[in-house]
């Protein structure tokens, strides 16, 4: 055999092999493609679950268990906490947002199932921040009698006026004048809007949301954050109406929420 007919061989072998070596990595990556898709698309659950914690150190809380406000030295026992979370909305990886249609619920420290509920139907992908109103917003205000969680006789709707009690927060106080406190927190127009929005990166490691499966967020918030920057019970132990120290009473609380954890699946 001469060296042209070698050199023939040697190339046409040479051409067979890359062939066969593109046709293998383009196998694996169509099969690696198609996996990623079969995680992309689609729609997956989150499981929002709230602690209430008090004080500076996130110590555990009981309703209806006798607490020391850090910065009052108040003794408080809360036999009442609910608020509305609303208008939740997520913001995946690439900037864009997702939001949860008719968003609304009530959180109920009362009940055994009122701290936590599931948001369904998120499509399928990475999440970096989560944001929710704690609050009714100013067009279901307007709207008067509505069903679900928005129900007036749940007690958390203003008889006497339009408009929604966005927080309450209810016990007993011996400072107060009349050994308790009422905070029946709410207004959504200025000068007096207690509506908050708050908005929380979720870290280093993002929310993931994945076809038929469900992942978790935790949030904990500080419940002795009502009475921050002074407020005393002695001295404001009752609020049933829009104003300013229900402004900044709501504004207190809503500042305690932090992401405690995010579990993927």
């Amino acid at each position: 055999m001469s060296n042209k007919q070698k050199t023939y061989i040697m190339r046409k072998l040479t051409v067979i092999l890359l062939s066969a070596l593109i046709f293998t990595f383009n196998a694996c990556k169509k099969e690696n493609n198609e996996q990623q898709m079969n995680t992309i698309i689609g729609e997956g659950r989150m499981n929002l679950e709230i602690e209430h914690r008090w004080g500076p150190t996130m110590a555990p809380f009981s309703m209806n268990t006798w607490l020391v406000h850090p910065q009052t030295g108040d003794s408080l026992n809360f036999n009442n906490i609910q608020y509305y979370i609303t208008n939740l909305r997520l913001k995946k990886s690439d900037g864009t947002w997702w939001t949860e249609i008719e968003s609304y619920r009530l959180i109920d420290a009362k009940k055994p199932d009122g701290m936590s509920f599931t948001v369904s139907n998120i499509p399928a992908g990475e999440y970096t921040e989560i944001q929710f109103m704690i609050g009714v917003d100013s067009a279901r205000n307007l709207m008067g009698i509505q069903s679900g969680v928005l129900d007036p006789s749940l007690g958390m709707f203003w008889t006497w006026q339009t408009g929604y009690i966005f927080i309450k927060a209810e016990g007993i106080a011996p400072a107060a004048p009349q050994g308790n406190f009422q905070y029946h927190l709410g207004g959504f127009t200025d000068p007096f809007n207690a509506i908050q929005i708050r908005t929380f990166n979720i870290g280093t490691s993002p929310l993931r949301i994945v076809k038929d499966a469900s992942s978790k967020i935790i949030v904990r918030t500080n419940l002795a954050r009502f009475w921050h920057g002074g407020v005393r019970v002695a001295d404001t132990h009752t609020i049933h109406m829009p104003g300013l120290m229900a402004t900044q009473m709501a504004a207190n609380f809503a500042e305690g929420f932090i992401i405690s954890q995010v579990v993927n699946p």
